[in-house]
């Protein structure tokens, strides 16, 4: 009977430590922002609901040293070069790896007023009578200052020396440009923040 409960107790301290062995290599692998975003960024890929024409953005990585966790803040776009892009927030902490509810903040193909997104300023700006004259154009949409990363991110086949002309010959309270592609054809639009037409091009 004492040798069972010696053997019982010498595989629960084995498990123990196995177990504590997996959570430590675990927290090694998510050394740095980058990891931390490559797996975040996998498992929204691997979503059901995103993955079939979705355009996944991470704008902002935080370590959490009172929990020892990353918390990871995500942008979620469905449809994103359509007319009317829908917009999810998710938000993360791992490891584990925990995933909040979805926040859909652009949907119903409207666009919020003051603008805060890109994608609400390619609703904003789909009914312009330059737009609705184009046959089914690819839209693209860039928060200013423009950021390169950025640009690309969402519109990997911009030309962001042409865009980046444009932008600055903008006035100082233009918020957002947006990009529309049909054909040959490239229409661009600035607006403020509160969906006024600044500048067609």
């Amino acid at each position: 009977m004492v040798l069972l409960k010696r053997v019982a107790l010498i595989v629960v301290v084995i498990l123990a430590i196995a177990i504590a062995y997996s959570f430590t290599s675990k927290a090694q692998s998510v050394a740095t922002a980058a990891d931390a975003k490559a797996i975040v960024l996998e498992d929204l890929k691997s979503d059901p609901l995103f993955s079939a024409n979705g355009l996944y953005s991470v704008y902002s990585i935080e370590y959490l040293n009172s929990s020892g966790q990353w918390e990871v803040k995500t942008k979620i776009t469905l449809s994103p070069h359509s007319a009317c892009p829908q917009v999810y927030l998710r938000d993360y902490k791992l490891l584990p790896i925990s995933p909040s509810l979805n926040k859909q903040v652009v949907k119903d193909c409207t666009a919020n007023t003051p603008l805060a997104l890109p994608e609400e300023a390619i609703i904003a700006s789909k009914d312009l009578i330059q737009v609705k004259a184009l046959s089914s154009p690819q839209a693209c949409g860039y928060s200013l200052p423009l950021n390169p990363v950025d640009a690309a991110e969402y519109c990997p086949f911009a030309d962001y020396a042409q865009l980046r002309q444009f932008a600055d010959s903008l006035q100082s309270n233009a918020r957002f440009v947006t990009e529309w592609r049909s054909n040959q054809t490239i229409l661009r639009i600035a607006l403020d923040e509160n969906a006024n037409v600044l500048s067609v091009q």
